[in-house]
């Protein structure tokens, strides 16, 4: 987020450090009177002594942002630091949401977007450059950004007040029953401040080992699913490994589990969708069925929502649709392909004749770590042991082919002869 310069809703510069694609930490102007409780104040998190004077908390961009695919962004979305369109129907603007602070000169600001209506959108636009902006009448919006330490703020009503063409303008809560208006009404304590900002100047950090904690939809803005019961149910399409292979898994292991996550859809309206992803195992905490896991999310979604790589996720087995050990996952972790049957899954390699047949044995290598390594048939491996090798022609006999983690599995499970 930029510098903020006394008076309502001015920014200037650039921000310091980007915590995420959509959001940043910045520093106010250094000479902006504010009473000395606010200059430093210890962190819960780290224990360090923050400025809290030097920052606010700004996006860069409304979160319908993030529900347009990253291929089509271009052609659908219009972005400037100030303005967005997109698919020339959904307008929002950026502006400031002021929280008063208790015994301080200066408020706490949140640096978000509203969506607004189109003639409203058009008549703010006229005023681009426009001293006279001041005068456009306030008009109503709804807010565009979720913002984290609150229930669900993507939709709460508003209205914009504009200022001239060198400021933002101010956002004032028209709902008074949500806690974020409570506080724009009553204000907050400095300490409260230090809640907000943590989780920003921590954002880039992966979080510390924790009390074991499932997240939930309506306390965090998203959850792990329930991967078994969906499964069962065939509600959704993918795989699961083996549940002794659930239940055994390691520190220093890949699992991947089905995130539910309340975003923004470019309408600006929260919506629940779903997003496959890795975590690093951690922690492991008792064993076999009363056995749960917790680790780090290894990457950020298409559409976070209140998500981000680096998070703290509790799981159990039963969350588990894929698993990676060791340094393996090094090499394959992006090697992910879409099966029809299966859904979205790891890449294998299998003889044809395995892909499809049963009873005709089961061979694969020796590769430490990989659950699924390349695998071949009876036939195919009588051609290997008589080359001594894998080579060009005993290969166009095998006819390898790339099969999902689901189809390996399945085909294992045909094929393999009873010892």
């Amino acid at each position: 987020m930029e510098s903020r310069d006394a008076g309502p809703g001015r920014y200037f510069g650039t921000g310091t450090r980007i915590i995420r694609e959509s959001t940043k930490l910045c520093p106010l102007n250094s000479y902006r009177a504010r009473s000395r409780s606010m200059d430093r104040v210890v962190c819960p998190i780290c224990g360090e002594e923050h400025d809290l004077s030097e920052m606010q908390v700004g996006f860069d961009k409304p979160d319908a942002f993030f529900a347009v695919p990253v291929d089509e962004r271009e052609q659908r979305v219009d972005l400037t630091p100030d303005i967005a369109t997109i698919d020339e129907t959904h307008h929002y603007l950026r502006g400031v949401l002021e929280i008063p602070v208790r015994g301080e000169a200066q408020p706490f600001g949140w640096g978000i977007w509203a969506k607004v209506a189109p003639d409203d959108f058009r008549r703010y636009e006229e005023h681009d450059r426009d001293e006279e902006r001041s005068l456009v009448p306030p008009f109503p919006g709804t807010i565009a950004t979720q913002i984290a330490g609150y229930p669900q703020t993507l939709g709460l009503a508003i209205v914009v007040r504009p200022f001239d063409a060198e400021l933002r303008p101010l956002f004032d809560l028209v709902d008074t029953d949500h806690p974020l208006a409570h506080e724009q009404s009553r204000g907050i304590h400095v300490e409260r401040v230090l809640e907000h900002l943590s989780r920003y100047l921590h954002g880039g950090e992966a979080e510390r080992m924790s009390p074991e904690r499932y997240a939930t939809l309506e306390d965090d803005g998203w959850q792990v699913d329930d991967a078994l019961s969906r499964f069962q149910a065939r509600d959704g399409v993918f795989w699961l490994p083996k549940l002794e292979d659930r239940q055994a898994i390691g520190t220093g292991s890949i699992a991947k589990m089905l995130f539910a996550i309340e975003a923004s859809d470019v309408a600006g309206a929260p919506e629940v969708h779903r997003e496959r992803m890795w975590v690093e195992v951690d922690g492991v905490v008792g064993a076999d069925s009363d056995v749960c896991f917790t680790g780090i999310l290894t990457n950020d979604p298409h559409n976070p929502g209140l998500t981000r790589a680096g998070m703290r996720v509790w799981f159990r087995p039963e969350h588990v649709i894929d698993i990676m050990r060791g340094e393996w996952r090094a090499s394959t972790d992006r090697q992910v392909m879409q099966c029809a049957r299966h859904g979205p899954s790891q890449t294998t390699f299998v003889c044809q004749h395995l892909s499809l047949g049963s009873g005709l044995g089961f061979h694969c290598f020796d590769d430490p770590g990989n659950p699924r390594p390349d695998a071949w048939c009876d036939a195919c491996n009588a051609h290997f042991l008589e080359e001594g090798e894998w080579n060009e022609r005993n290969e166009a006999i095998a006819g390898v082919k790339a099969i999902c983690a689901g189809c390996y599995d399945s085909a294992e499970a045909r094929n393999r002869k009873s010892s």
